[in-house]
This record gives structure tokens, C-alpha cells and sequence, in this order.
């Protein structure tokens, strides 16, 4: 009876695994199936394609990702894609396009990809930004990002400056990014949450939220890798957050950094600038500004040209700042109407040009008997319209 019984149980257990390994079986044949069903068995899979290149059966209809593939290996060709894709098919009022037949697995940049008609200025050397008219530029979009797969992509180098979109980007996965150059230059409508993008990798935020509206939230964001901020808010005439919490240590550049960004009155005033070579139009007419920046330490700054022209609100004690290696301070304070503080201990000893330094900055009375301006070779206009200013020089 218990042999009986014995075989019986292994019977029973045989059969049980039979079954299992079956089902085993047929799911890895399912597996198998369905990832060649989407890697190998795409009715179309091309290569750097142009819109006119496509086979008769795609041309005209949004092109269905189940059934097409089409890898680019250079960013400007996905973008000539791109411009006569997004021409035809982008409905403001409809469906957002999916992008995801793009594979961008060989791409390491967007640049420029989604971007309206801009036009590149240089002011001076090394300086360059975008410009655009947004009313007749501007690109409009409809498109679904998150379609896109950016787990490769290093920069995105412009590739909404100059566009107008309302889609969802806020938690775009853009944690390898290194450049976000431009990023949003021109989107002037441009306003959405990004407090929960990973920018730890970025070391280039020039120009980033020029000219837009952006006025979001961004004190959580890790920006300790940052070395380039020039431009960084110039002209947004809205953004008016706290960024105290920003760990600057990095950076060597905030040449118009808040210029023309006449809501600004952030606290910044714990920035760590101990690195920063360029002050250059900093603050210009950043009318509302009037935060703390005692204790920010200038020792290594060379331009403060224009910093605070015409930052009208601005009157902060600047008197311990050690501007040794400073060698341009003209227009520094020029139609900074209300400043008043104390500069009678700067060192102006490396500094050649003082021009228009302090004109119509009517409220200044400093004494200024002590600096050395002994390698100053140019004073024009350094006191015109300070009506108050009476300093024995």
C-alpha cells in the first residue's frame, strides 16, 4: 500500500513538472515573440532619414511607432527631420504627437531641435546669446516629450528657445545633461514646475531663462557642477524666487546674470562666489533687487563693470568687499539712485578704468579721500549728476 502510494506521489509530481516547464516554456517563446515583434519585425527601421526620403506608405499620416523606427545619429538631421515632421502634423488643438519611433540611442545632444527662428548675437568676445521676434518666430508644439527616450543626451543646447508649448515637461529624466545653455531663450509663455528635475550633471545654465515669464521654484535644485550662469534670468521680467540655497561654489561666470530682471529680489545672500572672475552687468537694472550681499566673498573678480547700473532699489553695505583684483568697476554704480553705503576702505589699487563709476547715483556721499587710483587711466564722467557726492579726492 505505501509503495502504492509512493508511486502514485511521484506520478503526481512528475506530471507537475511537466507543466510547469511547459508554461516556462511558452512564456519564454512569448518573451522571445514579442521582442522581435519590436526589434526585428518593424515593418519599416531607417537611418537619417529626410521627410521626402520616407517610403510612399508614410508620407502624409502621423507614422505609427509600432511600425516604424527611424535611428538619427546627428542632431541637425533629426531637426531638418523634425521641422517638416512637426509642419504637417502638429495639431495645437489635438492629440500630442508621439515621437516615440525616434531613436535617439546614438544622440548625445537635442540641440537647437525644437527651437523657433533665432537669431545669434555677440556683443563682445566670448559672449554670445539668441534672439528672436516670439510673435512670428516662435515654434508652436504639441508634442507628448515624454515620448522621447533622452537617457543618452548631454545637452540641450536651445531646444525650446524661441518655442511655445503647454506640455508636461516636468519630470523629464535630463539627469545626464551636462549643457542647458539657452534652454528656454525667447519661450517667453514659458512657465512651468521644474523643482523635480535632476540637474546635478549640468555645468553650463548661460542664458537658460532668458527672456521668458518663468517664475517657479528652483531652490532645491543641485547645481553644485554649475561653472557658467552668464545670462542666466537677463531680461525675465517676472522670476522672483529665493535661491539661497544654491550651492554657486563653482561658478567663474555671472556676467548678466539677473540684468533686466526687473522682479528679482531674491535672497541670494549666502552664495558661496569665492570663484567667480566676472560681475560684468550683473544686476543692471535689475530694479527691484536690494538683497544682502555683505558677506559674499569678490576676492577673485576682475570685471564689475555696470554691476548694479541703474539698480535703482539697491543700497546694501558693500564695505568689506575686497576688490583687489578688480580692474574695471566703470558705470559700476551708475543711476543706482538710492545707494549710499560706505566704500571709503575699498582697494581700487589694480583697477584702470572709474568711468561714469558712480554718475547719477545722486543719493552717494562716501569718503573716498583714501583710495589709491593710481593705475586708473580713465575718470570720465565718474561723478556726473551724483548731486550729493562732496568727498575730499
Amino acid at each position: 500500500m505505501k509503495k502504492t502510494t509512493l508511486i502514485l506521489s511521484l506520478l503526481i509530481f512528475a506530471f507537475a513538472m511537466v507543466i510547469i516547464l511547459a508554461i516556462g516554456v511558452l512564456t519564454f517563446g512569448r518573451y522571445l515573440v514579442d521582442k522581435a515583434s519590436q526589434e526585428d519585425y518593424y515593418q519599416y527601421k531607417l537611418t537619417n532619414v529626410t521627410y521626402a526620403q520616407l517610403p510612399a506608405g508614410l508620407k502624409g499620416k502621423v507614422i505609427d511607432p509600432k511600425q516604424v523606427t527611424i535611428t538619427f545619429t546627428d542632431s541637425a538631421r533629426l531637426k531638418r527631420f523634425l521641422d517638416v515632421y512637426i509642419e504637417q502634423f502638429n495639431d495645437m488643438q489635438g492629440e500630442p504627437l508621439d515621437l516615440s519611433f525616434l531613436n535617439l540611442s546614438t544622440l548625445d545632444n537635442l540641440d537647437f531641435v525644437f527651437a523657433g527662428k533665432l537669431t545669434p548675437i555677440s556683443p563682445e568676445e566670448n559672449l554670445l546669446y539668441y534672439a528672436c521676434d516670439f510673435a512670428n518666430d516662435r515654434r508652436e508644439l504639441n508634442i507628448n516629450f515624454y515620448s522621447l527616450d533622452l537617457s543618452t543626451i548631454k545637452s540641450l543646447k536651445a531646444t525650446f528657445a524661441c518655442s511655445y508649448f503647454t506640455n508636461d515637461i516636468s519630470k523629464l529624466d535630463v539627469s545626464q545633461v551636462t549643457n542647458m545653455e539657452s534652454l528656454f531663450s525667447n519661450a517667453v509663455a514659458f512657465n512651468q514646475d521644474l523643482s523635480a528635475w535632476d540637474v546635478s550633471q549640468v555645468e553650463n545654465m548661460s542664458f537658460m531663462f532668458k527672456a521668458t515669464n518663468f517664475n517657479q521654484a528652483l531652490n532645491s535644485w543641485d547645481v553644485g557642477k554649475v561653472t557658467k550662469m552668464t545670462g542666466m534670468f537677463v531680461m525675465n521680467q517676472q522670476f522672483n524666487q529665493n535661491l539661497n540655497a544654491w550651492n554657486v561654489s563653482k561658478v567663474t561666470d555671472m556676467r548678466s546674470m539677473f540684468e533686466s530682471a526687473s522682479a528679482f529680489n531674491g535672497d541670494i545672500s549666502s552664495w558661496d562666489v569665492s570663484q567667480v572672475t566676472s560681475m560684468h552687468h550683473m544686476f543692471r537694472q535689475a530694479t527691484a533687487f536690494n538683497g544682502d550681499l555683505s558677506t559674499w566673498n569678490v576676492a577673485k573678480v576682475t570685471d564689475m563693470q555696470g554691476m548694479f547700473i541703474k539698480a535703482v532699489n539697491f543700497n546694501r553695505d558693500l564695505s568689506k568687499w575686497d576688490i583687489s583684483n578688480v580692474t574695471d568697476t566703470s558705470f559700476m554704480f551708475s543711476g543706482a539712485t538710492s545707494f549710499t553705503s560706505d566704500l571709503s576702505k575699498w582697494n581700487l589699487s589694480q583697477v584702470t578704468d572709474t568711468s561714469f563709476m558712480f554718475a547719477l547715483a545722486k543719493n552717494f556721499t562716501s569718503d573716498l579721500s583714501q583710495w589709491n587710483v593710481s593705475k586708473v587711466t580713465n575718470m570720465m564722467g565718474m561723478f556726473g549728476g551724483a548731486t550729493k557726492f562732496n568727498s575730499d579726492l
